[in-house]
Formats: C-alpha cells, structure tokens, sequence
C-alpha cells in the first residue's frame, strides 16, 4: 500500500481524548493564566478609583443618587397601584349599588307630573299686598323642599332602601321653567310597579310639606297634574351603563399592569456600589471563574484542533492502513513529575494502564521479533527509523541482551542519515522503529518510498509510545 491522504485520516475518538486528558497539566496552567488575566483586567478600574479620592467620591454620589431614583421609582409604583386599586374598588362598588346601573336601557320605566302652585290672597288685604307675586317664592321653596336630605331620606324609608341619597338622585329630578307657577317632577325605574310607588312617595312628600311652606311663605293651593307613567327604550343609558362597565375593566387591566411593573421592579437588583474593595474583589473573583472556564475550553479546543491538524502518527491503526503490521510496542518509563497518581488515573481510566517497565516491554518484542526471523529463515533483523541514534542504540542494545544470540542492529535515520543507505546494502527486508505521536505521515510516506526505491521489503514496525 502507498499510504493514505489526510482527507482519508480516521481520527480515534478515544485516543483524542486520552491525549487531550494526559495534557492537564498544560490544559490547568493555560486556564489559570487566562483566569488571572481576566480578574486583572476587572480589578484594574476598581483600583484605579479606590487609589484616587476625587473619584471615589463621584463613585459614591452615583450610586446615592441611583439608589435614591431606584427608591423612588418603587414608592411611584406602589402609589400608583394604590390610585388605581382605589380607583378601581370606587368603580365597582357605584356598579354594584347603582339602581341606575341595574335598569335595563331596552325597558326602562318612567313617570312624571306637573306640581301647579296657586297663589291664594285674602279679600281684606291691602291691593298692594295682593299684586304681590308669591309664586316664585313658592315654586323655589317646593323645588328646595324636594331636593332637600330630609326629603330623600323619607322616600328611601318609604321605598325601603337603605342606600345613598347620591343613587336616588339619579332616578330623580325636579325642573321648573324661569316665571312659570308649575314644576316638573320625573322619576325612573327597573318596572311599573317601581315607578308608582316612587311617584306616590314623592306626591306624600309634597303633602307633607305644605304646610311648612304655607306658614313660612304664605296661603296658596297645588294641584298635581298630568301625571304619566310607561316604558320607553334608553340608548343614552345603555351607552352609560357599558361606559362605567368598561371603565371598571379599564381600571382592573391598569391595575394588572401596575402590579406587574411593580413585581419587576421588586425583582430588579438594587443600584450597585462599584466602588470599594468589596466591589473590586467580587468582581476580580467572578471574573477570575468565568476566565478559568474560558480558559479550560479554549486550551481544551486548542489541543484537539491540534491533534487533528498535527499530522503525526497516533495509533496502531495508522500503521496498518499503510499494510505495515505492528511487531511490538515499547512504553519508555515514565518520567517522575508531580501529580502523578493522576496520570495514572487517567490511563487507568482509558484501559492504557503500564504494568510493565521498559526492559520487560523490550524483552517481549525481541521475543516476538526472534521468532518471526526464525520463521523466515533470518539470523538477524535491520532496523531503520525516525528518530534519534542514541536512543535506538540502547534499545537494540537491550532486546539483544533479552534474547542471545538475536542480532537487532540499528541503520539509522534514512531521511537524515546519509551512512543508513550503505549499512543497508546487505538486507533484503527491514523493520521501521518509530516514535508515536512524533512521526509524521509525510516523513512515512517518504522513508518507505525510499526503502522500496531501493528495494527493501518492510516486515513490520516496532513503536516507541
């Protein structure tokens, strides 16, 4: 096989995110970087004003001054909820006492009559005294007598309600024409029954003041005259009667709406005081918290991206999509760093857990070597790679020492190592040692067009992890 094109590259999801965990040192140290510069940059303004006295005092009269509009608005609010509650409350209580609200504009009663007032004179007064007009006098003083507390009380007893005068009045009115000895009485009611015992109600109420009005204005007569009583259609009062129930929604959707804006506003988070150490330092945390996730994504993003755009070799299956099989496989001893039970951990965690030391490892694969060259009918096996000399040297040197007699002997770098074609002359068949995550496709690609330009079969590679 020739290989295989980045665009035909599968990326292990597993190995990505192992590679990616086993990096949490650097993932750690780039998040708290970006964390600490964050809680600076939020830290500096507060600083800035906490260092200078001038503004820290604009600081505070800003926040005095917004915590005062914050109050004030709340107080405007609260009044305005109480205007219209008030409001509102004022409105249903006229709908639901009114007897004018509870007539039905399509039947509604009325009557009426005419009250006509004749001045008397007695034979034996003076011709002066009889050209004295008394009908005005008296006209006024019945007009009064009729719209008096006391005249609207004995009607409502008469009637037997106990409502408010202000809800008679306006079933009731008395008119009379400028110079004229006549006044027009009209009343409404829900029927004709209502409207005659109204009528009756009022015609005692004339009676009864007449003699009041007689001894204090003088001797006169009254007549009741025309007196009518039917049903007539209202439009004037069907408009009234949905004016005041619209009114009533009006105010409970105002209402609503009051209390809603007050709800938000008792949500809404008092005026800030930025300025202060307190301020400066719950500032600079939560900068610093926002900052470390921040960080902890784009370094966690960084990494894969360069995972996936590196172009090194990364797992098995990268060796055998180039037809070459992998022989063995050498873990070189960790390095001792700090933390490292969370590397562990973490290799534990995705099944690549070391039970081995790097000698063991080189044991197995001279193992596993020799018997595939004896197989072939080999003494020996060269080996040619991608990396340093001195490092290929002792591990031939050490799976030599695991099985004598075995002959495992180091080329070179073919790429970078111009003495590795002449140690090759005498080998027909090679095996590729390479170092995962460090060799590239591209220098793959060109070591085995070499080996086969010169005629060389690759039997296999053993791998450095």
């Amino acid at each position: 096989m020739n290989g295989y094109t980045e665009n035909e590259r599968v990326i292990d999801l597993k190995d990505l995110l192992y590679r990616t965990a086993r990096l949490w040192r650097k993932i750690l140290v780039g998040a708290l970087i970006v964390a600490l510069l964050a809680a600076l940059y939020q830290a500096l303004p507060g600083l800035r004003v906490m260092l200078d006295n001038e503004k820290l005092a604009a600081a505070q009269e800003t926040y005095e001054a917004a915590l005062a509009d914050h109050r004030a608005d709340g107080e405007q609010l609260r009044a305005d909820l109480a205007e219209l509650r008030d409001q509102s409350e004022r409105q249903r209580e006229y709908n639901n006492r009114s007897e004018l609200m509870k007539i039905d504009p399509m039947n509604k009663w009325v009557g009426s009559f005419q009250l006509y007032i004749d001045a008397a004179y007695p034979s034996d007064t003076a011709p002066t005294a009889r050209n004295a007009d008394l009908t005005g006098r008296l006209v006024a003083a019945y007009t009064a007598g009729l719209l008096s507390g006391e005249f609207y009380a004995s009607v409502m007893e008469d009637l037997g309600t106990v409502d408010e005068a202000s809800f008679l009045t306006e079933l009731y009115s008395v008119s009379a024409e400028p110079g004229a000895a006549m006044l027009t009485v009209s009343v409404a009611e829900k029927s004709e029954a209502d409207v005659r015992r109204f009528l009756t109600s009022i015609r005692a109420g004339i009676a009864g003041q007449y003699e009041t009005i007689r001894t204090a204005i003088g001797e006169h007569d009254y007549e009741i005259m025309t007196e009518s009583v039917y049903p007539t259609i209202d439009h004037e009062l069907d408009a009234f009667q949905q004016e005041n129930r619209l009114a009533l929604s009006g105010y409970e959707t105002m209402t609503d709406d009051a209390s809603e804006a007050l709800a938000r506003w008792e949500k809404t988070s008092m005026p800030k005081m930025e300025y202060g150490a307190a301020y400066t330092a719950k500032r600079a945390v939560k900068a610093f918290i926002i900052g470390f996730v921040a960080g902890l994504v784009i370094m966690l993003c960084w990494l894969a991206l360069r995972y996936v755009l590196s172009g090194r070799i990364r797992t098995v299956s990268d060796w055998t999509s180039y037809g070459i099989p992998v022989l063995g496989s050498v873990f070189r001893d960790p390095k001792r760093r700090a933390f490292c039970a969370i590397d562990r951990g973490i290799d534990r965690m995705f099944g690549f857990r070391r039970v081995r030391t790097t000698e063991q490892d080189c044991a197995l694969t001279a193992h596993s070597l020799d018997a595939a060259i004896r197989e072939q009918g080999r003494d020996g096996m060269q080996f040619v790679g991608l990396l340093d000399g001195e490092l290929a040297e002792r591990l031939m040197q050490t799976m030599c020492e695991a099985v004598p007699g075995t002959s495992f002997r180091y080329a070179g770098n073919v790429l970078a190592d111009a003495d590795a074609a002449k140690k090759l002359q005498q080998a027909d068949a090679v095996m590729l040692l390479a170092e995962n995550q460090t060799t590239r496709f591209k220098e793959i690609d060109q070591t085995l067009t070499l080996l086969r330009a010169w005629g060389k079969t690759v039997v296999g590679a053993v791998l450095i992890e």
